[in-house]
């Protein structure tokens, strides 16, 4: 088959930051936005007349580049210091390189201090996401850096109570209460904050449920939830070694860029994930030289629940065993992982497993808080003890189950040391009668719902209710055209550079779709104010701008909800009735 070739119009569409030269090192092709950022950089230059290698460490020769062309690089301009980074493309039989690249940004400030824009980038350049995690990073820690100066402040307030309260010794004693109480306070308050995520409310076929105790010190405990679709969840828990700020710090420094990892992913016509170990790999490279410098370690638990394929993916970095009950046979089993934790090592290869789940099976993933708990006899409650709780009480409702369990561990140790994490993970509606489809990826243009379209067509035509509800399946080909159309004209301003994710699940009982986008969020109207416009003529309600869509999508769905989530991302699902 004929190799696909590109001509410099489409080299400088696709790669509007790339660098062309032979051996000799001289320009012979330049990006458009590269002059843009280097104005002084010209065809036939020599480029060591305008840069020098940054990373890796090497000469800037034709030799030595193409000899670590596995290697990012990142190239720095000698005349304005801005940085590219990219990958070098060897030409063999041009004898030549083309280094595709793009600008080395950390923030947005930096893009106005390049005179560019995130227009100048590609679209499909992660460099827009990647700064968007960036800008909710660095909001979360301005909120978390408020919220301990407000806290500084009632220190504050309670040592100058402290010393008026010397008097008498039941005084001492109340101040003393006061400051346990502010402490397990803030302990609460980082935690929620920076190392323990919200529980995702859009994953149809998982119930999720937490038990997270502080003790009376701020540790090294988090868990996260990294939600990528209705049919794909990720979840993290772990733990750094050690105790206090510290171990607080450095748990949220990790769990900063582990989002940033598991939140990259490639839009082609479906959405393509990176795999765990990827993920962790990546995350390794990242912190593990940081983690030896400062003598300590992190133990790490990463699971991907893949609900198309009812399979537990699991990367387990020296953390404590998953138990699952498995439904079927009634029975819980233990999963071992064999990983070193993070920070043992600068480098080791990582070893991923893979389980089967079913409808009503359980995971729990926990903290070693619960299973080194002493009793005053200093016996360990142990990992056989979980075992046996969870065996004797997993037909109790998940919430029920975990509350028990506090309660259980609480009259074991009668003085908790440690945190007490436990997430427990219950499979429903799986292999059932629910459906789920593939995902459908559209640009945010009008010219996209025909495809939409085609696809909610295609999935729902061989449903028996629709085959003879012709009429049913129209209208929700219409409700499909009004979301969209909302979607891209109010939560995307009609930019047709973004996208929207659209999901099926179907049963003999109901269709449910969602629509997800990353835009402005808007609210929907309440169901009153909707009922109000069956009063109106029609000429009037379609001058409301939006209105007259809102009103035919209420008009022929059954149910209707929306929620922005944690991450940026909107979900609107609306649901037919089969009957």
């Amino acid at each position: 088959m004929a190799g696909i070739f590109l001509s410099p119009q489409d080299l400088h569409r696709v790669f509007p930051f790339h660098i062309a030269f032979d051996q000799q090192l001289q320009i012979t092709q330049l990006g458009p936005h590269v002059t843009k950022l280097c104005p002084n950089v010209q065809l036939e230059d020599l480029l060591t007349n305008h840069f020098v290698v940054k990373r890796p460490c090497i000469p800037l020769t034709f030799t030595s580049l193409i000899d670590k062309l596995q290697t990012p690089y990142v190239l720095k301009s000698l005349d304005n210091h801005c940085e590219l980074k990219g990958e070098m493309l060897y030409l063999k039989e041009q004898e030549a390189v083309i280094f595709l690249c793009t600008p080395n940004v950390l923030d947005l400030a930096s893009l106005q201090s390049l005179d560019i824009s995130l227009n100048d980038f590609p679209i499909h350049s992660a460099v827009n996401d990647f700064l968007f995690l960036l800008q909710t990073q660095k909001v979360a820690l301005e909120d978390a850096r408020k919220l301990a100066e407000k806290l500084s402040l009632q220190n504050e307030e309670l040592k100058k109570r402290e010393q008026a309260l010397k008097k008498t010794q039941r005084e001492k004693e109340i101040l003393q209460e006061q400051n346990v109480h502010c402490e397990m306070q803030i302990a609460f308050n980082i935690q929620q904050s920076l190392l323990f995520g919200k529980i995702p409310q859009d994953i149809p076929g998982l119930h999720i449920e937490v038990m997270a105790i502080p003790s009376q010190n701020v540790s090294g405990d988090f868990y996260d939830f990294f939600s990528h679709n209705t049919k794909c969840l990720d979840i993290v828990i772990g733990d750094v070694m050690g105790k206090g700020i510290p171990a607080a710090l450095v748990a949220a420094a990790i769990k900063s860029r582990l989002l940033r990892f598991a939140s990259q992913g490639i839009y082609i016509d479906d959405y393509e994930l990176l795999p765990p170990k990827e993920i962790i790999q990546q995350l390794q490279q990242e912190v593990s030289f940081e983690l030896i410098q400062l003598e300590t370690f992190a133990t790490m638990c990463y699971m991907r629940f893949d609900l198309l394929n009812q399979k537990l993916r699991i990367l387990d970095c020296g953390h404590t065993n998953i138990l699952h009950f498995k439904s079927g046979l009634n029975k819980v089993q233990k999963i071992t992982g064999e990983n070193i934790p993070l920070g043992v090592l600068l480098k080791t290869e990582f070893l991923e497993k893979s389980v089967s789940f079913d409808h009503e099976d359980i995971f729990l993933f926990y903290s070693d808080g619960i299973i080194e708990a002493k009793n005053k006899e200093n016996v360990l409650f142990g990992e056989e003890q979980l075992i046996d709780f969870f065996q004797k009480h997993h037909h109790l409702p998940t919430r029920k189950m975990l509350e028990k369990l506090q309660q259980y561990i609480i009259d074991f140790s009668q003085n908790v040391q440690d945190d007490l994490t436990c997430i427990a993970v219950q499979i429903k509606n799986i292999g059932g009668h629910t459906k789920f489809h593939n995902i459908k990826i559209i640009k945010s243009r009008l010219s996209e719902i025909a495809r939409a379209r085609k696809y909610i067509q295609n999935t729902c035509q061989n449903l028996s209710y629709f085959q003879e509800n012709e009429l049913a399946l129209q209208e929700l080909l219409l409700v499909t055209n009004e979301v969209l159309s909302n979607i891209i004209r109010h939560s995307y301003s009609e930019n047709p550079n973004y996208i929207i994710r659209i999901e099926v699940l179907t049963s003999a009982s109901f269709v449910k779709i969602y629509f997800v986008d990353k835009g402005i969020a808007f609210p929907l109207p309440k169901k009153n104010e909707i009922e109000n416009l069956r009063d109106l003529p029609v000429d009037k309600i379609k001058e409301m701008d939006g209105g007259f869509g809102m009103f035919i999508i209420y008009e022929l769905v059954d149910e209707l909800s929306y929620h922005r989530d944690d991450k940026g991302c909107n979900y609107l699902c609306v649901v037919k009735h089969l009957n």
